[in-house]
């Protein structure tokens, strides 16, 4: 597997842990993921997987706004302003997540 098909699975496993010099690893092994076609070590967590389900419907929505919004400026702004804050509480989560992790 690739990277991107790594975290796909781990993005959503209880045992992620991010570090900020070479991104999401995992906490068993402080390693970043390379197995094969399956982790064995995988355990989904069903919190992050439901809060991942709500912000993808929470921006199909916003887009859906912005479409039908007939001020093409007004578009570009609601799309700034949705990716700024997607940016700010990014970063904020994961200042919390480094905060909270042992």
């Amino acid at each position: 597997m690739e990277r991107n098909e790594h975290l796909e699975f781990c993005k959503i496993c209880i045992h992620r842990k991010m570090n900020f010099k070479i991104g999401l690893t995992c906490g068993l092994t402080n390693e970043i993921a390379d197995c094969d076609d399956s982790c064995p070590n995988f355990e989904i967590d069903e919190k992050e997987k439901e809060r991942i389900l709500r912000e993808i419907t929470l921006n199909k929505g916003v887009l859906a706004e912005i479409a039908a919004s007939e001020d093409p400026n007004a578009r570009i702004n609601i799309a700034k302003v949705v990716i700024y804050c997607l940016l700010a509480l990014a970063s904020f989560l994961l200042l919390i997540y480094e905060l909270i992790s042992p």
